[in-house]
């Protein structure tokens, strides 16, 4: 690698990372005890072509990329021979597939967007978060996605309180994860779940494995959870064995409720705690 240059770099090691751990998964790719894919699965291999670079060029000037930047005293000595060095301005776009569309949809302005945006405000003046449940709403969401972006990346940032008055459907939990989704290409929801059940598998394998050692008290849990024909998924599980190791109250994290009971109902009848919680649809269906 170094032979094209001396100083490769840091995305010039990630081409060759990927190659080599393409090449030879089973001895560099970044996996766990149970074999699953850590991140990008070349993390480390990166980390290490760049120290072995950072190594090799050291009080070796010649090989630096980055030209000697300019201080004030250059500047008063007159030292016109070094250029100044540009600096790149910090992108907060990371893990994110649409940050901000450079194009609106075929056949909209800005003008119309906005039309489409006070249209939207109209319906939730009347009807309120139900309005959500409308065709119309879910089209008019997806159509001025960039006119969201626009004004959620503005400079200065809007508060949290002026986008909900901005965009009131983007606080509803249907557009909230559609806007994700479209922003990460990522379905939060799924993949949320998806997580917990597999960390908590891994959560209640640890546990089983060294048994003995916990309290009875969580050993009692633990004997429950791990059970085949339990209700409930094992990120649930595994969150009740944590409670009872660390001494937590299930009251600190759970809020019970009946299996009928809808948001609403949660909301007008239950006594809501300032800090989140978890509330609890009959005995092991939870809704967040």
């Amino acid at each position: 690698m170094r032979e094209r240059s001396l100083n490769p770099t840091r995305r010039e090691c990630v081409v060759v990372a990927k190659a080599i751990t393409q090449k030879y998964p089973n001895s560099f790719l970044d996996k766990n005890e149970e074999g699953e894919l850590i991140g990008c699965g070349y993390f480390s291999v990166i980390n290490q072509l760049k120290t072995r670079v950072e190594y090799l060029k050291r009080g070796n000037s010649l090989s630096r990329l980055r030209k000697h930047k300019r201080t004030q005293r250059d500047d008063e000595d007159g030292d016109d021979d070094q250029p100044a060095v540009a600096t790149c301005a910090r992108i907060d776009s990371y893990g994110c597939v649409r940050w901000q569309p450079a194009d609106y949809p075929d056949g909209e302005t800005s003008a119309s967007l906005e039309e489409k945006k006070l249209e939207m405000i109209d319906i939730f003046s009347q009807e309120g978060l139900k309005g959500a449940e409308r065709g119309r709403v879910e089209d008019l969401m997806a159509i001025t996605y960039a006119k969201q972006r626009e004004y959620i990346n503005a400079k200065p940032s809007p508060s949290i309180l002026d986008v909900g008055k901005e965009w009131p459907f983007l606080f509803s939990q249907k557009f909230l994860l559609s806007h994700f989704t479209t922003l990460t290409n990522v379905e939060l929801y799924t993949r949320l779940n998806e997580d917990m059940d597999k960390k908590g598998k891994r959560q209640l394998d640890f546990f089983s494995s060294q048994i003995t050692k916990w309290r009875k008290e969580v050993r009692a849990v633990l004997k429950e959870a791990i059970k085949k024909d339990r209700e409930g998924s094992d990120g649930l599980a595994a969150m009740l064995v944590m409670l009872s190791h660390f001494k937590e109250q299930e009251e600190s994290l759970f809020l019970i409720a009946d299996e009928t009971t809808t948001p609403a109902d949660a909301e007008a009848q239950l006594s809501l705690p300032v800090t989140p919680r978890i509330i609890m649809l009959g005995k092991f269906h939870i809704q967040c």
